[in-house]
């Protein structure tokens, strides 16, 4: 009983502690570069499939659309983390392809739509 007290607690600190330095990261700098929000974008990711998985393993009767939402997080983990490390490489200093940024929006528009 004690050891699922601790998990839960520990996931949601650390959920909560993702959340934080989301928001501070967002108001932190006045000039953004896009690298910066898909940091952003990997961070909040990461936060709502801990925070998803975290609330499922302790009540499985969650509504499926809850269960949708951290599944399409956990699968856009991986392009936006991809997209960021592409727009940290040197050679991309000017920024992101335009073909990244319509293959992005593409996907999130695809994952997100619940017809």
């Amino acid at each position: 009983m004690l050891s699922n007290q601790l998990l839960f607690f520990f996931s949601a600190l650390g959920v909560f502690h993702g959340l934080l330095l989301w928001a501070y990261l967002l108001v932190a700098s006045e000039k953004k570069k896009p690298t910066d929000y898909l940091l952003l974008t990997v961070l909040l990711l990461f936060c709502l499939r801990v925070g998803v998985s975290c609330v499922y393993f302790f009540e499985p009767r969650l509504a499926p659309h809850w269960i949708q939402l951290g599944l399409s997080a956990n699968f856009l983990i991986g392009p936006a983390l991809w997209l960021y490390v592409l727009g940290l490489l040197p050679e991309r200093r000017g920024g992101l392809p335009p073909t990244a940024w319509a293959f992005s929006k593409r996907t999130c528009r695809s994952v997100f739509s619940m017809e």
